[in-house]
């Protein structure tokens, strides 16, 4: 069934094919009227009909021939030849309609097939011009295969045999490109057959020539265009035989002849005119070939500026910026490669642009660039050869996603990504270098470590730009969707690292707990005790039974040999924060035991001085408790014990407080806040360990170096006290007193916020009755 004679008016009608010269709707009225003014008594002929519906088509009033046609349809007892001729008819008027437009209507061409299918009888099949209408509805429809079958069919029946191959190699290029034996004697033909036409000669030798030099033929595509050279020695097509022999001199390595050719075509040629561009394009190119860069950037800067939109814009544009890579102007190469591939996929095909080579020699710039350390050009260039590589090449785009990622990581170094403060364009780099690999893993989701190992590079850009957030997210990526690969350990241990300095406590134990777990002879294993314990030092006194039990693991291991020898770090940290642990806990002997063997391994480890001080302070505040167990001490021989292993402790302490004062002082560099803090508090410790036991002078001297190094702080109040005191100690009421004017002295110049957070606890106001108290006292 065909469509129905309503829907086909209806279709022409819209179409606005009524629009005609005034003569044709005159005659076409003309013949209305004298058929209305007929005798009523005589029928028209179906011949008759049919003709006043050929005149309707000629005048192309398709709407008012269609309507007729399908009246005449509709009346009962039409042979099966006349339905026929009337379903050809309406073939011809719905393909006529949709001819020469820029838009075709597919419904129309549709109209056009099923008609003239119908139209075919056993004795009568379709015309030669039956078929090629049928063949152009086809291709009007995409469906190339049926309309180059269509005009094969159109060629047996004796159709316009030049213009049928014309369509049938058109076609034949896109539906079968590799068989070109066939094109090629096609195109021969055809060039025979155009005796009288030298515009489908020209068509003819401009194909031959395309296949010739896409073969290397350039010999013969040279001898092909001499031959014809009489016959366009005259005439409008001259010109554009003369851009065919520039194209073989070109391509046969003739540069110069070429550029005499096209320069004195430009010069012929209005500048407006399509056929300037391609010269002036062609031209560009015979500089380039012939190594003057800045000649061709001139030619194709011209038609970039004259025609605008045109295919030969898209490729001038490509030709500058093979000039300007010539020139050494890398930036602006890569901004012109970006102009010529923004615009539309159309222009391109237009403009016979092959994308792959585009791509293959943005590639080859971007090596270039990135091996000469231009690495601003070489992003430019790697980022619009990327654009040319679809998502799902899965053999090319792995590779451009991982090369962006890795040049977007050396443009970050090269930026200063390890500096103090991160640059804004290091970070820029470092995102999106993160983005790359976190795609690179997408799209090598077949091989499960390549994809877990660029997640894992993604979260360590991340973390150099300062995205622990994104990180993390990253990370937990990697674990739910590669549960089992090689990777996990190191992930965990990144994510426990990650939550850990964000503070998220808990979670950062879990996945330092799951590493030791699950993966408990891997190095990231081994690297989560010493961050485990201290997730639950931060947790407070709920956390020491843990953190403990952690870092003994460490150091002594309950079953089994320890994987940790001391020259480990862990095995290091582990001494130390056990020390630190147990002296927080006030555990004193047991943290001399570690911190004592913390020492003695390690003298130069940065922490040395922190050790030794924590060590000392044990030592002291060890023996401090010895003297309140004094008290319940009942034999003499052991008070006497313990007053001689309180004298050693302290003794002891002294020592290391001296020890650390010494180094501290030998020190060159700026002491930081926390070195200069335990430099002074070490001097007054070491000075109070030497004042228990009764060596005043010795501690004097210690009390007077603090005061004098305090002079302008809170803290030398306390050092003038002890000063008093070792002065009264010794029977030295004169210096005792001039000690104590000091110190009052130096509380009264001493600001209000001098005092204000200090470790001593005490503001001017007590310092000032304090020391008043002592004067008034007469002690001294």
């Amino acid at each position: 069934m065909g469509p129905s004679s309503d829907q086909l008016s209806l279709r022409l009608a819209v179409r606005g094919r009524w629009q005609v010269p005034l003569l044709a709707v005159s005659m076409a009225l003309l013949v209305a009227g004298l058929f209305r003014l007929r005798p009523t008594a005589a029928t028209p002929s179906f011949a008759e009909q049919t003709a006043q519906v050929q005149a309707l088509i000629s005048a192309r009033l398709f709407p008012e021939a269609a309507a007729m046609a399908a009246r005449m349809l509709e009346r009962s007892g039409r042979t099966e030849a006349e339905r026929a001729e009337l379903h050809r008819l309406l073939g011809k008027t719905s393909y006529l309609s949709n001819a020469n437009t820029a838009d075709p209507d597919p419904a129309l061409a549709g109209d056009t097939i099923a008609y003239y299918r119908l139209s075919i009888l056993r004795d009568q099949p379709l015309s030669a011009e039956g078929h090629q209408h049928v063949a152009e509805a086809h291709a009007w429809l995409g469906q190339t295969a049926e309309a180059y079958g269509e005009y094969q069919a159109a060629l047996e029946a004796g159709g316009n045999r030049l213009l049928i191959l014309r369509r049938l190699y058109e076609l034949g290029q896109g539906l079968r490109p590799g068989d070109a034996a066939v094109q090629r004697s096609r195109l021969e033909e055809i060039a025979r057959l155009a005796v009288d036409s030298a515009s489908d000669l020209l068509w003819a030798l401009q194909r031959q020539i395309d296949v010739l030099l896409e073969e290397g033929r350039t010999a013969e595509a040279t001898q092909l265009v001499e031959e014809h050279g009489a016959r366009f020695a005259s005439g409008t097509l001259g010109d554009e035989y003369e851009y065919l022999r520039a194209r073989c001199r070109l391509a046969a390595g003739d540069l110069a002849d070429a550029a005499r050719i096209l320069t004195a075509l430009r010069v012929r040629v209005g500048r407006e005119q399509e056929l300037a561009a391609r010269a002036g394009w062609l031209l560009g190119r015979a500089h380039l070939g012939d190594g003057r860069p800045q000649e061709a950037l001139l030619s194709f800067e011209e038609v970039i500026t004259l025609f605008p939109g045109s295919p030969w814009h898209e490729l001038s544009l490509l030709g500058s910026g093979e000039a300007l890579v010539a020139l050494g102007r890398f930036l602006e190469a890569a901004e012109s490669y970006r102009q010529a591939l923004r615009l539309p996929a159309a222009a391109r095909e237009a403009a016979g642009v092959d994308l792959d080579a585009i791509r293959v020699s943005l590639t080859a710039h971007y090596e270039l660039s990135s091996r000469d350390g231009k690495l601003e050009p070489a992003l430019r260039f790697l980022e619009l050869a990327d654009s040319l590589v679809p998502r799902t090449n899965e053999q090319l785009k792995p590779f451009y996603v991982s090369s962006l990622a890795e040049l977007h990581t050396r443009l970050a170094a090269a930026d200063g990504h390890e500096q103090a403060e991160l640059p804004a364009a290091a970070r820029d780099h470092l995102l999106a270098a993160a983005q790359q690999w976190s795609l690179y893993s997408e799209l090598m989701t077949g091989q499960a470590e390549t994809s877990a190992g660029a997640l894992m590079l993604a979260a360590e850009r991340l973390d150099e730009a300062g995205e622990p957030e994104r990180e993390v997210q990253t990370l937990r990526l990697l674990l739910a969707r590669w549960p089992s690969s090689r990777w996990v350990p190191e992930a965990l241990l990144r994510l426990g690292q990650r939550l850990q300095a964000s503070g998220r406590f808990p979670e950062a134990i879990e996945a330092y707990e799951r590493n030791l777990g699950h993966y408990p002879r891997t190095m990231p294993a081994f690297q989560s005790y010493i961050p485990l314990a201290e997730c639950y030092l931060a947790l407070g006194e709920v956390g020491h039974l843990p953190a403990e039990r952690t870092l003994l693991a460490v150091v002594s291991p309950v079953t089994g040999q320890s994987v940790f020898t001391p020259q480990a770090m862990e095995y290091r940290d582990a001494l130390y924060k056990l020390g630190e642990l147990y002296s927080r806990q006030a555990r004193f002997e047991e943290a001399v035991v570690r911190l004592e063997e913390t020492v003695q391994r390690y003298p130069h480890d940065p922490r040395i001085s922190e050790a030794r001080f924590m060590l000392a302070d044990a030592y002291r505040r060890s023996a401090l408790a010895l003297l309140g167990e004094l008290e319940q001490a009942g034999q003499a021989a052991f008070r006497e014990r313990m007053l001689a292993d309180y004298a050693g402790r302290t003794e002891r302490a002294g020592a290391l407080f001296g020890e650390v004062a010494e180094a501290i002082r030998g020190q060159t560099a700026p002491l930081s806040e926390g070195h200069e803090q335990l430099f002074q508090l070490s001097l007054l410790y070491q000075a109070d360990c030497l004042f228990d036991l009764r060596r005043f002078e010795e501690a004097l001297k210690l009390y007077e170096e603090a005061a004098w190094t305090l002079h302008d702080r809170s803290r030398a109040l306390s050092a003038y006290v002890q000063i008093v005191a070792c002065h009264g100690h010794l029977g030295r009421s004169p210096e005792a007193r001039s000690a104590l004017a000091r110190a009052q002295q130096l509380a009264r110049k001493l600001p209000e916020d001098a005092f204000a957070g200090r470790w001593l606890g005490a503001g001017k106001k007590y310092w000032e009755e304090y020391l008043d108290w002592i004067a008034r006292s007469g002690l001294f």
